[in-house]
């Protein structure tokens, strides 16, 4: 059974587990040990049952974590090379030996599980999403994201399913109490994807082959979950998709969701 389910996600830290017929993975490893170690438990795993953490970027909600995670339990972490010199800086106690470096495009193999990342376009040294495929399906992860780039839509064009980034709803942020230059360092193409940008992006995925969308890294300030989700569904609904909450509910198009910013999303099976 091929799963993914986000343990937080948000600007106050991010972590997803994923996996496969007793292989599990984790994107990042944002907030705290603790927290992960919490989150894990209540989808009856430990810190033990992990084969690997891959790192989308240097970014402190995606690698907060990362220090005593690996100091304590000796988890082999990826990254690709600019992520991975940025990681081995900031690190204060983490063994060098347990970071290795993967490239854009190339791919790493835990068990039954297949982990390619691609670059994204973000304000970090470099960002990379990635595409998990395992029995003959195709999961793609892709948050902190400007804009939907060419190299986005290469890697999402076959997903089964998708964690997608719907940070921030235009309206909140344009007239929230941000600074300017936040304002726009969100906006810009290598700033966050907004609401009606990820919505555009889900229509024609679904229009595709992706039945399991899982909306990422919504803003606190700037955003709700409702918000999110109401201006991808609408867009859906336009295209005469069937949307449900219940991932696992067949009889619908499109299951659509938002991630919790602190508790673990429901498993959803791909």
């Amino acid at each position: 059974m091929f799963f993914f389910r986000t343990l937080f996600s948000g600007s106050e830290g991010n972590c997803l587990l994923v996996g496969c017929d007793g292989t599990y993975i984790l994107i990042d490893a944002g907030r705290n040990c603790k927290a992960i170690l919490d989150a894990l438990s209540t989808a009856s795993l430990s810190i033990r049952d992990i084969s690997a953490v891959f790192i989308t970027h240097e970014h402190s909600d995606h690698i907060s974590a990362l220090d005593v995670l690996v100091k304590r339990y000796r988890l082999p972490v990826f990254a690709n090379g600019a992520t991975a010199a940025e990681i081995r800086d900031k690190a204060r106690i983490m063994p060098s030996d347990c970071l290795y470096e993967l490239e854009n495009y190339q791919t790493a193999k835990k068990g039954g599980l297949r982990v390619t990342p691609f670059p994204l376009p973000h304000d970090s040294v470099s960002c990379s999403g990635y595409v998990v495929e395992a029995e003959g399906k195709r999961l793609v992860a892709a948050t902190d994201m400007g804009n939907l780039s060419g190299e986005f839509a290469a890697a999402a064009k076959d997903a089964d399913a998708i964690l997608l980034e719907s940070n921030y709803d235009k309206k909140m942020l344009l007239t929230g109490r941000y600074p300017e230059y936040l304002k726009r360092r969100i906006m810009s193409d290598f700033g966050h994807l907004a609401n009606n940008d990820c919505a555009e992006a889900v229509t024609v995925l679904a229009a595709r082959k992706t039945k399991k969308i899982l909306l990422a890294h919504l803003s606190k300030e700037n955003n709700t979950p409702e918000k999110a989700v109401a201006e991808s569904e609408g867009a859906l609904l336009k295209k005469g998709a069937a949307v449900t909450r219940d991932p696992d509910d067949a009889k619908c198009d499109v299951f659509l969701s938002a991630a919790p910013r602190y508790t673990p999303s429901p498993r959803i099976i791909i």
